[in-house]
């Protein structure tokens, strides 16, 4: 017996017909003697147009304005979760419907984006114990004063994932509408293959540098907290992407293959930055103090900056930086958002020699310009203009045989 997390994304509950479907997944998973916690997201496209309604009441440019719009967007899930226990109750399943704050999964309050301070498990394990099935609101918190929160995009996924570090889970099952994690994007590369197995770390990397099969948070959390995931469709049967913290058998190859996966982000804006003479400090620290999250930070001399962030928060640097410059702690800036990044995953990639001029000499012939290159044990990224991005993925992924799973 084990004791699982199923997580059910927007489109495998999009209406009372998938949520039939999910439930028949749920009552195989029972009857094969599993305890089960259950986390939905709203049903497809709900979310959204929650957003949109928001919009249209509010300029959501206060703080009890964005305390207001979680409520209102986290109401998605309420309808979900209730759904499915009634449709487990209906199979002769005993199921529960509970809220974020039923639990609670306690967060900090920045509304939109909130992160989990704790999760408190004895609800949850009572219910268990009674043979009741949870069916807990992904997205949700609750703040120590009662306020509802959201977890900011892909919130279910991180859910379930720290449900399930909480609880003690064994694993967790993240159910969405493709079979796996694959070697490239399919509808880049069509002759991308599924990867049957890959580590907590490698998974993190894929996550954080693009790949959108799991949010980085949830990947994060399975490998700061040693459980396994797995990543599977509602719609079929296949066995789906194993990600483990475990270290895999020699079977599996993944020690011999250098790259395992290639992914990548056009979500991202490139920011140079000439500081005023003695100003750099206030810089950085402005940075801070508005919450701006930096990929990368590089300095040249002592005053000029580079960095890559994300796309979302275009608006609120450039609001930043039109404030400090107005301050005279920036002399000029410049925002790029015709950029991209593509990264390799794998294993000893530092190491390998010549990897990274060699990988220079293969994008340049095909007349790729390189704007910068990254290297880790685990990674190799690039940065790209935008148009380039799509043929980059094909070369790299050509180059080191992705497409051969015997390879290796």
């Amino acid at each position: 017996m084990a004791l699982i997390v199923q997580k059910f994304g927007g489109t495998s509950v999009a209406d009372t017909i998938r949520i039939q479907t999910i439930a028949k997944i749920i009552l195989r998973e029972y009857e094969a003697g599993h305890k089960l916690v259950i986390v939905v997201s709203a049903m497809a496209g709900v979310t959204n147009s929650l957003i949109a309604k928001c919009s249209e009441v509010s300029q959501l440019n206060s703080y009890e304005q964005m305390q207001e719009y979680d409520a209102v967007v986290g109401s998605g899930e309420i309808l979900t979760s209730g759904l499915v226990a009634l449709e487990l109750q209906r199979i002769g399943l005993k199921a529960r419907s509970l809220q974020g704050w039923q639990i609670p999964i306690l967060t900090d309050n920045v509304f939109a984006n909130a992160q989990v301070n704790s999760i408190n498990s004895d609800f949850i394990h009572d219910l268990l114990s009674e043979g009741i099935i949870p069916v807990i609101t992904g997205f949700q918190g609750v703040t120590s004063k009662k306020q509802l929160t959201t977890l900011g995009k892909g919130g279910s996924d991180t859910t379930a994932a720290l449900v399930a570090a909480a609880i003690g889970a064994d694993r967790a099952d993240i159910y969405t509408d493709v079979t796996g994690v694959f070697s490239a994007d399919p509808r880049v590369v069509h002759d991308a293959i599924k990867i049957d197995y890959i580590t907590c770390e490698q998974m993190l990397t894929l996550s954080s540098y693009g790949a959108k099969v799991l949010h980085p948070r949830a990947a994060l959390a399975a490998a700061r907290y040693k459980f396994d995931m797995k990543i599977l469709s509602s719609f079929d049967d296949n066995p789906g992407t194993l990600i483990s913290s475990k270290n895999f058998d020699m079977e599996s190859k993944m020690e011999k293959r250098l790259i395992t996966a290639i992914t990548s982000n056009k979500n991202i804006i490139q920011i140079d930055i000439t500081c005023a003479p003695d100003s750099f400090s206030e810089v950085i620290n402005k940075f801070t103090e508005e919450g701006l999250i930096v990929d990368k930070i590089e300095i040249y001399a002592h005053n000029k900056i580079n960095l890559i962030a994300s796309l979302a928060d275009k608006n609120k640097f450039q609001a930043t930086l039109d404030n400090l410059k107005s301050l005279s702690n920036i002399l000029i800036y410049d925002i790029k958002s015709n950029i991209s990044t593509v990264t390799a995953v794998g294993y000893g990639i530092k190491n390998y020699s010549g990897i990274c001029f060699d990988m220079i000499t293969l994008l340049s012939n095909q007349q790729i310009k390189v704007k910068g290159i990254d290297l880790t044990e685990t990674r190799f990224t690039v940065v790209l203009e935008d148009q380039d991005t799509e043929k980059a993925i094909k070369l790299l992924h050509k180059h080191f045989r992705l497409n051969n799973k015997k390879d290796g």
